[in-house]
C-alpha cells in the first residue's frame, strides 16, 4: 500500500526537476501540453446540432496542474510589485474575480452618478 510519504518522496524530487528544468530552459514539455476535451452544451435545451452551443473544457494532466500552480506561485509576487500592473487587474490576485472586477466598475459609476 502506497501512503501519502512514500508517495510525497517518489514523486517530489521528479516534479521539483522537470519544474526547475522548464522555469530554466523557458520550455515545458510537449508530452504534458495533452489535454482531454470535452464538449458541454452551455444551457439544456440548446440544438445539439450547433457547434456554438458548445463549451469546450479541458482536462489537462495532474503534473501539468501541479506546474502551472508553482509558476503562478513564484510569478504572483513579481506580477503584484510590478509598477506595470493595474490595481484594477483581476487575473493573477488572490480573491478577485470577473465578478470583483465587475463590482470596482459598478462602484465607481455609482460613486461618480452619486457625486454629481
Amino acid at each position: 500500500m502506497f501512503g501519502k510519504l512514500i508517495c510525497a518522496d517518489i514523486f517530489a524530487p521528479v516534479i521539483t526537476t522537470l519544474a526547475n528544468l522548464s522555469l530554466q530552459s523557458g520550455k515545458f514539455p510537449s508530452c504534458y501540453k495533452k489535454a482531454q476535451v470535452l464538449l458541454l452544451l452551455k444551457k439544456p435545451g440548446l440544438e445539439s446540432s450547433s457547434p456554438a452551443n458548445y463549451r469546450p473544457i479541458l482536462n489537462l494532466t495532474t503534473v501539468f496542474k501541479v506546474l502551472e500552480r508553482l509558476v503562478l506561485t513564484r510569478l504572483r509576487p513579481h506580477l503584484l510589485g510590478s509598477a506595470n500592473f493595474s490595481q484594477f487587474q483581476s487575473a493573477y490576485k488572490k480573491g478577485h474575480f470577473t465578478e470583483t472586477a465587475l463590482l470596482e466598475v459598478l462602484d465607481s459609476v455609482y460613486t461618480v452618478a452619486n457625486d454629481k
